[in-house]
């Protein structure tokens, strides 16, 4: 197995420096994969697809109220490196915590691929958490940059996040700077760590050069829910990572270089009923028909709820997969991002 996993690795992923060795099992369980090797997550997601596909669409965002914007590789690659040079700009560097609480906005993506590209572990936390959940994770993960919005809209109505973050960072002293994304332009309490996204990214270079990673260099921290307890931040390395996801896009989503895959994210409270599923079925065979789609992507436990309704049988004929469980990452694909639950 070793033997599969280098040939993968040395074919599908671009390195600044190969690796000199496979699997280090020397300090079992703490094993290291692709020893000595160097790359980047964010040029393996962005820069390696500029010189053939930079005005290629790697982004199809739809708002609440169903406004679309699209950005193409390049404008990723721009808004990516703007983001970056930001976060440089308030001393984060590599190895620093930045914790993520935002809506499903292009924003979104655009600081995750910035926190990669300068070596920053990012950790996103659930829009929904609780101001107590937040806290936790910020204080575990001792996050130096918060990222969040100052709030966003489901089904037509708009809501808060930035009170919650407020809340969140109380007597906490580990986050140094708040960056707000201004979605709603609502009324918001602005602190001293607080800053305008939208306001400071105008000034910000949209060249930054990526930091060279180790391959078990750390790439985000996710979280367990906490029902059972204790959250425990789970720390994914970056070669073995971004392998893991280059190849469950083409071994389990059969991609291909003009499908469009869409991720449903959905409140499941709201799909409790047949009939909140069959208005999840309509949302679906308006986008398959309106952005010809090709793969859907759902959580298992949404589709206890919702399968028996949306049968890929009779779901359009644009659409060529439909699958029930969750992928944290897709690229050198459009992806379809919903401001909806």
């Amino acid at each position: 197995y070793e033997g599969t996993w280098a040939k993968f690795a040395r074919n599908k992923l671009d390195w600044f420096k190969p690796f000199t060795k496979i699997l280090d099992e020397s300090d079992a369980p703490f094993y290291k994969w692709f020893v000595g090797g160097k790359l980047n997550a964010s040029v393996e997601c962005i820069d390696r697809h500029l010189k053939d596909k930079k005005n290629q669409v790697a982004i199809i965002w739809e708002a609440d109220e169903g406004s679309k914007k699209s950005y193409t590789y390049l404008d990723l690659y721009k808004e990516t490196n703007k983001f970056a040079n930001l976060l440089k700009s308030f001393g984060v560097k590599k190895g620093d915590r930045v914790v993520m609480y935002m809506p499903m906005i292009p924003e979104a993506a655009f600081a995750m691929l910035a926190c990669a590209r300068i070596g920053a572990i990012h950790s996103v936390v659930f829009g929904g958490f609780s101001a107590e959940a937040l806290k936790d994770r910020i204080l575990d993960a001792k996050a130096k940059v918060v990222i969040t919005a100052d709030g966003a809209y489901r089904k037509g109505k708009p809501y808060m996040l930035k009170p919650v973050v407020d809340k969140a960072l109380e007597n906490v002293k580990c986050v140094e700077k708040v960056i707000v994304v201004e979605r709603n332009n609502e009324n918001i309490e602005w602190n001293k760590r607080d800053v305008s996204y939208n306001e400071l990214i105008q000034t910000q270079s949209s060249e930054c050069l990526a930091e060279i990673m180790d391959s078990e260099d750390p790439l985000f921290l996710l979280y367990t829910s906490g029902s059972t307890g204790k959250p425990k931040g789970v720390q994914h390395s970056t070669a073995g990572y971004i392998l893991w996801a280059q190849m469950t896009m083409e071994w389990v989503f059969d991609l291909k270089d003009n499908d469009t895959f869409v991720v449903i994210s959905t409140d499941l409270s709201h799909f409790f009923t047949k009939q909140k599923a069959l208005e999840l079925d309509n949302i679906c065979l308006e986008a398959i028909d309106k952005l010809n789609i090709d793969i859907i992507q759902k959580t298992q436990l949404q589709s206890n709820v919702v399968s028996e309704i949306i049968n890929p049988e009779n779901l359009s004929g644009n659409l060529k997969n439909y699958h029930l469980f969750a992928i944290a990452l897709a690229y050198n694909i459009p992806i379809e991002i919903f401001d909806e639950d």
